[in-house]
């Protein structure tokens, strides 16, 4: 997102979220499976999100541009 203006980064997440709501529907049966730590320095919850077919939704996203890989070894 380094050197991305206010209104783009809010276009592209709102591109992200129309492209997670097409692989999840309401009510939709996922599994979520926890990294070693289950929050970050943010409170964000940190996790592996699979789909019912199996498919990775993380990877889905990163494959799909909407992300990319970020690792932090844990605390």
């Amino acid at each position: 997102m380094e050197g991305k203006d206010l209104k783009t980064i809010i276009l592209m997440g709102e591109e992200a979220t129309k492209f997670v709501r097409s692989l999840v529907r309401p009510g939709d049966q996922v599994r979520i499976e926890f990294d070693v730590e289950k929050k970050d320095r943010y409170g964000r919850l940190l996790g592996y999100v699979y789909l019912s077919d199996g498919r990775m939704i993380n990877e889905e996203i990163v494959k799909a541009g909407y992300a990319s890989i970020l690792t932090h070894p844990p605390m």
